[in-house]
């Protein structure tokens, strides 16, 4: 939560400050990350990892997918240079910000996040 928040509200950011070829290219990046995520989802790939410690991946499937649905979006909205595409990402790291504080709330276990 530490770096993937600040991450994806520093890729909207980057991707305000974009234009032509350089965001096209960003758009295909999003596109091959979000497919990817999507194949984690489906077939229940990538159950833990190094940014929960070893510990169970909470955000998956579910938010996963609504996470590449994300990132699909802002690749389209991008691609296309329509208004307002880098507040997709935004958007994106507000729905993960929000996961993050339910999820831990509902399991009581904020203690051991800091």
């Amino acid at each position: 939560m530490l770096a993937c928040i600040p991450a994806r509200i520093g890729l909207g950011y980057v991707a305000g400050k974009l234009s032509g070829q350089n965001l096209r290219y960003m758009a295909y990046g999003a596109t091959i990350l979000a497919i990817i995520w999507i194949i984690l989802a489906l077939f229940g790939w990538r159950k833990k990892g190094l940014e929960t410690f070893g510990a169970p991946i909470w955000w998956t499937p579910y938010l996963r997918i609504i996470h590449a649905i994300f990132y699909l979006v802002f690749a389209y909205m991008a691609y296309y240079e329509k208004p307002h595409y880098n507040y997709v990402l935004y958007a994106d790291a507000f729905v993960g910000f929000v996961s993050f504080i339910i999820y831990h709330a509902i399991n009581g276990d904020f203690k051991y996040l800091f």
